[in-house]
C-alpha cells in the first residue's frame, strides 16, 4: 500500500478500496492463496485495512499482517482473529530504553507489550496442529542486527512463555 501519509505519494496514486477488492478477488480466482500486508509505513494506519482483510477472508486468502502494533486495539485484534489473520508483531529488543530511543516515542514500549499480551489472550484458541506441526496465528519477528545480538534469547524466552511463534532473520 502506498505510504501517502508521508507525502511520498499523493492520494491519487493509491489504489481505491474497490480496486484492491477486485485484485483480491482475481488473485483468489487464479489460485493465489496468501496475502501479506506489511511495509510502506504502518499497515494499521491504512483507512482500508479492515475492509481489505474482510475481503481477503471472503475470498479464502490466508492473510498475514506484519505490524509494529503500537496503535492496535482489542477490537482490531478480534477482527483479525475472526478473519483468519496471522498477526505478526515486529519486535527487535525487550530493552525499553533502547526500543523507545529507536522509535523516538516515549511510552511506546509498554503500550506495545500490553498490545502483545492482549493479542495472546484474544488469539489463545487459534493454535492448531496440521500434519504433526504446530500452526500459530500469532508471532513475533525480529531482525538480527549488530545492536540486538544479545536480545535474541530473551525474545525467544518471551515468546515461549506466551506460546507465541518466534522468527528471526538477518538484516538484508
Amino acid at each position: 500500500m502506498p505510504d501517502y501519509r508521508r507525502g511520498s505519494y499523493s492520494q491519487k496514486d493509491a489504489l481505491t478500496l474497490a480496486e484492491y477488492q477486485i485484485i483480491l478477488q482475481d488473485a483468489s480466482a487464479n489460485g493465489i492463496m496468501c496475502l501479506e500486508l506489511s511495509g510502506e509505513g504502518e499497515p494499521l494506519l491504512s483507512r482500508n485495512l479492515q475492509e481489505l482483510i474482510e475481503t481477503a477472508n471472503r475470498n479464502q486468502l490466508m492473510t498475514t499482517l506484519i505490524t509494529n502494533g503500537n496503535t492496535l486495539t482489542g477490537e482490531q485484534t478480534k477482527t483479525f482473529r475472526d478473519n483468519n489473520v496471522t498477526l505478526v508483531f515486529s519486535l527487535h529488543t525487550l530493552d525499553k530504553q533502547k526500543y523507545e530511543q529507536d522509535n523516538h516515542c516515549g511510552g511506546s514500549f509498554d503500550r506495545k507489550i500490553d498490545h502483545i499480551n492482549e493479542a495472546v489472550k484474544i488469539y489463545s484458541d487459534t493454535k492448531t496442529q496440521e500434519n504433526g506441526y504446530d500452526v500459530y496465528r500469532l508471532a513475533i519477528h525480529a531482525t538480527l542486527q549488530r545492536d540486538n545480538l544479545e536480545e535474541i534469547e530473551k525474545l525467544r524466552t518471551f515468546c515461549r512463555e506466551r506460546d507465541i511463534f518466534f522468527s528471526v532473520a538477518p538484516l538484508a
